[in-house]
């Protein structure tokens, strides 16, 4: 989200302490809250694409047809995984190229180990940030994209798939082996686009708000959004996000 103004400079100031990042750029602190910025998540994903002879129907549901939520050998109490199709040609990553026509298969992590950061670039507001999303950083999420490529593979053998009369083009045929498939995985990771955490939230004084999404040493500032959860929700976290806001009117009218 960009924003500008003294609330873009306040809230920027309190990312880093003194003599760090902030002083790099020229920017005065306001608050030392070392956290902010700190626990970036986000859903990894890694997508399998198989070539068709002839275009596939279009997706009549923004490629939501089919959500699988399933478990890897990781999951605890909740499943940790999402398989679903795009049906479109679309290539695995940069420099695969995608076939002529087909669909892609995808697996995400949904309860990830990693962590990342942002950092600021420069005092300019408008400047794009500094974003490292970690993904991978724990082993144990390129054990759980792994498993998820499995999945998809032995789905793709299955009858189901077979009126599709469709063949793997990425990883390919002959990526067969466990050190195969997760050099495949850490050349395409890529993001499912939902990032959250890095203005986390607790009753701890290390947390970036407090449990009324107050920022803790700035008067009148609250933040309501996906960055103040302190882990990332195993689904889309639209819906949390909407109840963030849903409190936070609660909390700012007063009722």
């Amino acid at each position: 989200m960009r924003r500008g103004g003294r609330l873009a400079a306040a809230a920027d100031a309190v990312r880093y302490r003194p003599g760090q990042a902030a002083a790099r750029v020229g920017i005065d602190q306001v608050a030392d809250i070392a956290e902010v910025g700190e626990n970036l998540q986000d859903h990894p994903v890694v997508k399998a694409s198989f070539a068709a002879g002839s275009p596939l129907p279009r997706s009549k549901y923004n490629h939501g047809e089919m959500y699988t939520v399933l478990r890897s050998p990781l999951a605890g109490q909740h499943p940790d995984l999402h398989l679903f199709p795009i049906l479109l040609p679309v290539p695995p990553g940069a420099g695969y190229p995608p076939p002529a026509a087909g669909h892609a298969l995808v697996a995400s992590a949904m309860a990830p180990d990693s962590r990342g950061s942002v950092r600021l670039a420069s005092p300019d507001p408008q400047d794009a940030p500094l974003i490292d999303p970690g993904f991978l950083r724990d082993g144990r999420d390129l054990d759980r994209l792994e498993a998820g490529l499995l999945m998809i593979r032995e789905a793709a053998a299955s009858a189901a798939f077979s009126r599709a009369q469709t063949a793997e083009a990425w990883p390919g045929a002959d990526v067969r082996t466990r050190a195969g498939l997760r050099d495949f995985i850490r050349r395409t990771v890529d993001s499912y686009h939902h990032p959250v955490g890095t203005c986390r939230m607790g009753p701890d004084p290390g947390a970036v708000v407090d449990t009324e999404l107050r920022v803790r040493g700035i008067t009148g500032l609250r933040v309501a959004d996906a960055s103040v959860m302190p882990a990332i929700p195993n689904a889309h976290p639209n819906a949390t996000v909407l109840a963030i806001a849903e409190r936070a009117a609660d909390l700012i009218s007063g009722r």
